[in-house]
């Protein structure tokens, strides 16, 4: 009972409220819509009694002019603006009521459309007219309105206000009324409950003494009970069988329940004398509320199977990097040799190791197993690029951070490319992520970096390399992780686009993406 009550009040305080939303939306769009018109019946009036100002007037700035704007705004509370203005000229005159309105373009700029205004808002409408004006043709009035004045607004939240009240004062009954009735619920049985009881109590008796008469007691008694003449007489004293009191008590011995063994247990008469409530089966049953049984209440709800699969998938972002991954990277996977020592995470300032030898130095010819760098170059090897940027990026989503893939290539002659990347490895610290990327082309691995600080150092070191080594042929193409799940092929691919697209015009060229249309990419084609 007391969920179907808090439920139909919920309903009721649920469409309350959504009606009064809706009669306060309807009254102010109506008291709008109202005055918006009524002021479009006014608006010839005013712009013919402005007109008529200025025929008597040599210039706007007349001081006759200028009272009789101040004299229209007294007459017409609901004027809170006027601006007269020319395409041709701008603005000309602007008149605000306490400085409510503002104009946001210069008043002497040549206007191309209509005037913006600063501090409108919903309440305020704006009529629009042709001005006639000697010697200014083209001119044009602007009249600014009030047509949703505040008395409106304080009115529909007046009985908004009065609604949530009323609202409130019934739940507030309800919370009382349901206290109130959990207070009563644990007292004792009101008068006529118990005249009830006692009732039902004395006729359950005496149907159990009508069957206990007819079956118990003409069983139980017998000669060897009560002697030869227990029932052969019909002169019975009342010393052999017992008076009335011993005829109930026959029946109070078969209807006594707390018995726990059959064997008699001497008592005294009031001990066998049974009040019509111990007949009562429902006496230990009268306290309890039906609604206390109700097991539904105290059993959390336990999820399906279906729906504790969705949580964990949801739990679990990085699946999708995962999934991503797998399936671009997996035919490419790279391993090193066993013998080979490799510092990916060292670079050769920290060993102290002088490796300007390395230029001279011939491509060892022993067992043929590939080394980590070009000894010519000093940079990676090609090969490993995916593979370490894989890795890459792999930390930068785990930590939340953006990562920048810079490829630079030189247009001129081949032999200023061991040049460039030795400039390149002597500006970058981690030479363990700057690698061969093609004929005349390198590509650079910047960790915990943005484009916009990516394109800015590349512009430094563009500028560098041609201001200290000459040379003018260099263009770049940068892409970045911003927050995508991506692979290291794709952000590759990306960044040589983007080298292909660099010119003379716009020699470095970085390709910005928009993860939520990148997602919404990825799940279209899954």
């Amino acid at each position: 009972m007391k969920k179907a009550i808090t439920t139909v009040h919920t309903i009721i305080v649920i469409l309350g409220l959504l009606a009064t939303a809706g009669w306060s939306g309807y009254y102010l769009y109506n008291q709008r819509q109202f005055n918006t018109e009524n002021n479009a019946s006014r608006l010839p009036a005013l712009v013919q009694r402005v007109s008529g100002s200025l025929s008597n007037s040599e210039t706007l700035y007349d001081k006759g002019f200028g009272e009789d704007i101040k004299q229209i705004f007294t007459e017409n509370k609901d004027i809170i603006a006027l601006s007269i203005y020319s395409y041709d000229t701008g603005i000309e005159y602007f008149y605000s009521r306490n400085g409510q309105v503002k104009i946001v373009s210069e008043e002497s700029d040549a206007l191309e459309q209509n005037p913006a205004y600063k501090g409108l808002s919903f309440s305020n409408s704006i009529g629009s007219v042709p001005l006639q004006i000697k010697n200014k043709p083209g001119s044009n009035i602007d009249i600014i309105f009030t047509v949703l004045p505040r008395t409106s607004v304080f009115y529909v939240l007046k009985i908004a206000l009065l609604a949530v009240i009323v609202l409130f004062v019934i739940t507030l009954i309800l919370i009382v009324a349901f206290s109130l009735s959990k207070e009563k619920a644990p007292k004792g049985k009101t008068e006529e409950d118990w005249n009830e009881e006692s009732d039902t109590a004395s006729d359950f008796s005496d149907a159990l003494a009508e069957d206990m008469s007819g079956s118990s007691l003409d069983s139980g008694l017998g000669e060897d009970s009560f002697g030869d003449d227990s029932f052969g007489n019909d002169s019975l004293s009342d010393d052999s069988f017992g008076s009335d009191d011993s005829s109930d008590f026959s029946m109070d011995d078969d209807l006594d329940f707390d018995i726990p063994s059959d064997e008699p247990v001497p008592a005294s008469d009031s001990d066998f004398s049974m009040d019509d409530d111990d007949l009562s089966l429902d006496s230990d049953l009268d306290d309890m509320n039906l609604d206390d049984m109700n097991l539904e209440d105290s059993i959390p709800d336990i999820p399906d199977e279906e729906d504790l699969l969705g949580m964990d998938h949801e739990e679990l972002p990085s699946d999708d990097f995962v999934d991503s991954a797998a399936a671009d990277d997996s035919a490419d996977d790279f391993e090193f040799p066993a013998d080979d020592s490799l510092f990916d995470e060292m670079s050769s300032d920290d060993l102290d190791i002088d490796d300007s030898h390395l230029d001279d130095v011939e491509p060892a010819a022993g067992d043929g197993s590939p080394t980590l760098y070009n000894p010519e170059t000093g940079l990676g090897w090609e090969a490993f690029l995916d593979e370490r940027l894989g890795l890459e990026l792999e930390r930068s989503a785990s930590f939340d951070q953006d990562l920048v893939l810079l490829m630079i290539r030189d247009m001129g002659n081949e032999n200023e490319m061991e040049q460039i990347s030795a400039a390149v490895r002597d500006e970058y610290s981690y030479h363990d992520l700057i690698f061969e990327a093609g004929e005349n082309s390198l590509a650079l691995i910047e960790p915990n970096k943005d484009l916009d600080d990516a394109i800015s150092d590349a512009q430094s070191l563009i500028k560098k390399l041609e201001q200290e080594s000459g040379f003018s042929n260099l263009k770049c193409g940068l892409s970045s992780r911003n927050g995508r799940l991506i692979t290291g092929k794709r952000l590759i691919k990306e960044a040589d686009t983007s080298l292909n697209k660099a010119d003379e015009e716009n020699p470095i060229v970085g390709f910005r993406s928009d993860p939520e249309k990148f997602r919404e990419y990825l799940s279209n084609k899954s």
